[in-house]
């Protein structure tokens, strides 16, 4: 499979054709990976047809760009990214990784850090020099950001229906995680 990736795999930006598998990948992660500890109450307010047109939005909206881009396979979409300014104007962050998601069966292959790196890259060519994400404290995906160097710089609850959850702001200037995405991971 890694080698299937390495070959077949490419990187693109996102058209509005790919709102309708983007919000199913979102979804599906959200609906069953999360469920050990995401309220029930909560995922059950997700809805599709709203996820689609915030995504849909995203996408398209030209004075607030959203730097999104899909990972596929044999033309199928298999994961996104989303880069875009940072909203949260009381942070010295310009850059913000808002979405990263990567179905289920193609985890592991480097498939987010390509992803990131093309991400990163846009966010630099439109000259941002910051970039943060958030990410549960409990989730997989701390021990990614850890191993590529990202500070936390900010540890909050968030409520997701009646639950309060840990949530870590990690940070990062753009050129230290670009250098940190070309190393191998451990």
């Amino acid at each position: 499979m890694k080698d299937l990736i390495e070959h077949e795999m490419f990187i693109r930006p996102a058209k509005k054709e790919d709102v309708f598998v983007i919000t199913q990948i979102y979804l599906d992660i959200w609906k069953n990976e999360y469920k050990d500890f995401i309220a029930k109450e909560y995922l059950d307010t997700l809805r599709e047809s709203i996820i689609k047109v915030v995504f849909e939005n995203r996408i398209l909206n030209e004075t607030n760009p959203c730097y999104a881009f899909v990972a596929l396979i044999k033309n199928e979409v298999i994961g996104f990214v989303f880069a875009k300014r940072n909203v949260f104007t009381i942070y010295d962050v310009d850059g913000e990784i808002d979405k990263l998601y990567i179905r289920k069966d193609y985890r592991g292959k480097g498939i987010s850090k390509k992803l990131l790196y093309v991400a990163l890259q846009a966010l630099k060519d439109h000259n941002f020099t910051k970039v943060l994400l958030w990410t549960f404290e409990d989730g997989q995906s701390k021990t990614f950001y850890e191993h590529l160097k990202g500070k936390v710089f900010r540890r909050v609850g968030v409520n997701y229906g009646k639950k309060k959850l840990m949530v870590l702001g990690f940070m990062w200037s753009i050129d230290a995680f670009l250098l940190a995405l070309e190393e191998p991971l451990l």
